[in-house]
């Protein structure tokens, strides 16, 4: 019986593959009809739930929406920008300045910024030293010499061509629109920055030679290199000028313990630099980042180093880090000056930086 079963199976193998495959379509079918009339009915109710919801808080009041108009208002009509527009029959473009603000270019005589509507300050023209543009040269320097006291742009300018900017002519008292008259070297001299780098040398111990002199290890930081010198002799610009054995009893305990704490005292002018053995000294040496802009060039010097600009020698005086002040003397006659940042560039709008705001104060008379 079991035999005839499986031979008519055999029979009618694609048969019954037929009948399994079209059971199957149709059972996802049916599925499929379910499914959809249960999201159907879900989309019924939700929206049910939708158009029966009610504000939690019917009282509110209208939201205004004056401010919001106006504003869009300005988008539509706004008010020329920069010095591509033209307002006049004449096709001249008209003068304007920075706002005290925002720092957009507003027209020349608007009392109030039509951008920011901040109150625009009146021009103090009593007073001498007025700077309305915000370039480091005086309004009235500049008309006297034929600049415009609007544009912050022309403070780095050559306007006689001998090299030197209107900046550095107006620091110096010489006159921008005379090729043979320019200030010194140092007028074009400016800082970039100044670096803090910490005390690469350690004293790592003494011995005593036969012939009862001591001579001193001296490491620099990270093991890069290794010094051994006596008293007096010199070690990356360093004297060795003195030491002074110590040695200290520390008690743990009921023990204790002595701990070497003698001291070399380094020297390099007028500073000097007690090392104790094995310690790190807490003391950073400052290193100021110079440009000469006439030509570009940039070099790093620090305290007492000189330098040569133009054949004129510098000493570096002294380095400030927190101020970044740096003062230098001009060694043939001993003049001494401050060194300041180099102006902001005027396309931020803040033009350059006044003697404040760090541009390099070089007093007395100094044109050729």
């Amino acid at each position: 019986m079991v035999k005839k079963l499986i031979d008519s199976m055999k029979r009618h193998y694609d048969k019954l593959v037929f009948v399994v495959i079209l059971l199957s379509l149709m059972g996802s079918l049916i599925y499929l009809a379910v499914r959809v009339g249960m999201i159907q009915s879900d989309q019924r109710k939700f929206d049910e739930q939708i158009a029966g919801m009610r504000p939690a808080h019917e009282t509110v009041d209208r939201v205004v929406s004056v401010p919001y108009e106006q504003a869009l208002e300005l988008i539509r009509q706004p008010r020329p920008l920069g010095f591509q527009a033209w307002s006049n029959a004449l096709f001249v473009p008209e003068a304007r300045v920075m706002c005290v603000d925002c720092r957009r270019p507003i027209p020349y005589n608007y009392d109030e910024c039509p951008f920011c509507f901040t109150k625009q300050p009146l021009e103090p023209k009593d007073e001498p030293d007025y700077d309305g543009d915000s370039d480091g040269l005086w309004d009235s320097w500049e008309i006297e010499h034929g600049l415009d006291p609007r544009d912050p742009r022309d403070a780095m300018l050559d306007a006689d061509g001998d090299g030197f900017s209107n900046l550095a002519e107006f620091r110096g008292k010489t006159k921008p629109n005379d090729p043979k008259s320019y200030p010194p070297p140092e007028a074009e001299l400016y800082l970039e920055k100044v670096d803090a780098q910490p005390f690469m040398l350690r004293f790592k111990s003494a011995s005593k030679m036969p012939d009862k002199s001591l001579r001193f290890q001296l490491n620099l930081a990270q093991g890069q290199k290794t010094y051994f010198a006596s008293l007096g002799q010199e070690i990356e610009g360093f004297v060795v000028a003195k030491y002074e054995p110590i040695i200290k009893e520390e008690k743990t305990g009921n023990m204790v313990r002595k701990r070497d704490v003698s001291i070399l005292t380094l020297r390099r002018g007028d500073k000097e630099i007690p090392l104790v053995r094995n310690e790190d000294v807490p003391w950073n040496e400052h290193t100021a980042h110079f440009l000469f802009n006439l030509d570009g060039t940039r070099f790093a010097k620090k305290r007492d180093e000189t330098f040569k600009i133009k054949d004129v020698e510098y000493q570096v005086i002294s380095v400030d880090s927190k101020t970044e002040k740096v003062i230098i003397r001009r060694l043939h006659d001993g003049w001494e000056m401050e060194v300041g940042k180099y102006p902001d560039a005027p396309a931020d709008g803040a033009g350059g930086t006044t003697d404040q705001g760090g541009v390099p104060a070089i007093e007395g008379e100094q044109a050729k």
